[in-house]
């Protein structure tokens, strides 16, 4: 009896059936054709490179630019007001926007990016800003700054004075904005065309080169080139507007009386920054500014009329008033105890009473859980007070859709 052979003559390599004499691919130590070179084998699982088109580069390009216009618009306001902090945040958020969305390094934080701001902005400045105005007097009468309140004590105390200037009044527009054009009169009442005043809310300017051409019957300026003189009916349409127009001068303001006259009206409260006080003209008492308080205060202690002041840092005052101000303190305490316990009830009850019908409805004994399951869903769904106002409308006698879908003119509501 003859056996196979297994050895192959010359070589002495041990050889399977069926092969062909080369080494078998995929055995520890051996390389054979078949097998993958290192450093190039790709695993079918492994992710495609993305292909950057031209439409990607585009859309990318579209969303910075409308980034960037979002942020060149809040750069005004803060540079008019010297928000030098605001500018620089703003400069500094879009040129890291700008990096990071146009680099390819930093994957995560593309992502993180956007809900990371909104959480900023909708979340934490709010707490913020919350918690610095408990710090300061902030509200009625201590809403703005100082300078704020001076104004507002100025303009708040116009009056008419003796020998004060009046004006003939032609409400008109130039690019889009009311302006008044003022003719001074003499006391006979005949318009000083020579003294003509263009007045905006920046303040007076010359309107020269006018004569009787420019006035209609009334003596009113009937037509000034470069403005557009409004018609009675359009002044009309806007004598709300032109009421509370006013003209800054050196120590008031001009203000219509009426749609065809106007006085200057003079501050009787006037400030010197040199005392940083406010003087009453008419009754002399000099109000002297109080930094700790936020108003102007006289030397009886009493406060300038109006309650007039400007927001100041007042430290814990207005956590100790809890504890020192009955008015404060004798409602504080019931209202914190109800809030707290509000809270732990409606969190408990409504835990237990669901736990219990969670249990009952998962009882194989039940039967209809799921009409059960869906009735239980609806109030979370449709809350009781949007769905009153749903019904409401679609039953109104007038405008409700039922009567209006069918021509109907019924009270459902009584």
């Amino acid at each position: 009896m003859t056996t196979p052979s297994t050895t192959s003559s010359g070589s002495g390599g041990v050889t399977g059936a069926g092969s062909s004499g080369s080494p078998r691919s995929g055995l520890p130590g051996q390389r054979g054709s078949d097998a993958p070179k290192r450093g190039t084998a790709k695993s079918a699982n492994d992710p495609r490179p993305r292909e950057i088109t031209v439409g990607f580069l585009v859309g990318r390009l579209i969303a910075l630019g409308l980034v960037a216009a979002l942020l060149l618009f809040g750069l005004p306001p803060l540079i008019r007001t010297d928000n030098w902090i605001g500018v620089g945040v703003l400069v500094a958020a879009g040129a890291g926007i700008a990096y990071l969305y146009l680099s390819r390094r930093h994957i995560p934080l593309k992502y993180l990016l956007p809900g990371t701001v909104f959480l900023v902005v909708f979340q934490l400045v709010p707490v913020i800003l919350t918690v610095s105005t408990a710090f300061t007097n902030f509200g009625d009468g201590h809403r703005g700054t100082k300078e704020e309140a001076i104004t507002a004590i100025r303009t708040g105390s116009l009056e008419q004075v003796a020998g004060a200037a009046s004006y003939n009044l032609s409400p008109a527009v130039k690019d889009g904005k009311l302006v008044f054009l003022l003719v001074p009169v003499d006391d006979k009442g005949e318009p000083l065309l020579a003294q003509a005043k263009v007045g905006t809310q920046d303040g007076l300017t010359d309107l020269p080169g006018l004569t009787d051409a420019n006035l209609s019957l009334t003596k009113q300026l009937s037509e000034v080139p470069g403005y557009d003189i409004l018609s009675k009916p359009d002044a009309s349409a806007r004598a709300d507007e032109i009421a509370n127009f006013a003209v800054p001068t050196g120590q008031g303001a001009i203000k219509s009386s009426g749609l065809s006259k106007a006085v200057e009206l003079m501050s009787v409260r006037n400030y010197d920054a040199g005392c940083d006080c406010v003087t009453d003209t008419k009754t002399g008492t000099v109000y002297t500014a109080d930094e700790a308080k936020g108003y102007f205060v006289g030397a009886d202690g009493t406060v300038l009329s109006g309650g007039q002041g400007w927001k100041v840092g007042v430290g814990w005052a207005n956590f100790s008033r809890i504890f020192t101000d009955k008015t404060v303190s004798g409602n504080f305490f019931s209202v914190f105890v109800w809030n707290v316990v509000f809270a732990l009830l409606s969190v408990l009850t409504t835990f237990a009473l669901g736990l219990v019908c969670a249990l009952a409805l998962h009882s194989p004994r039940m039967r209809g859980t799921k009409i059960y399951r869906t009735i239980l869903i609806l109030p979370y769904a449709m809350p009781s007070f949007a769905m009153l106002l749903v019904w409401r409308d679609m039953f109104n006698k007038d405008f409700g859709l039922i009567n209006n879908l069918f021509g109907w003119h019924i009270d459902w509501l009584g």
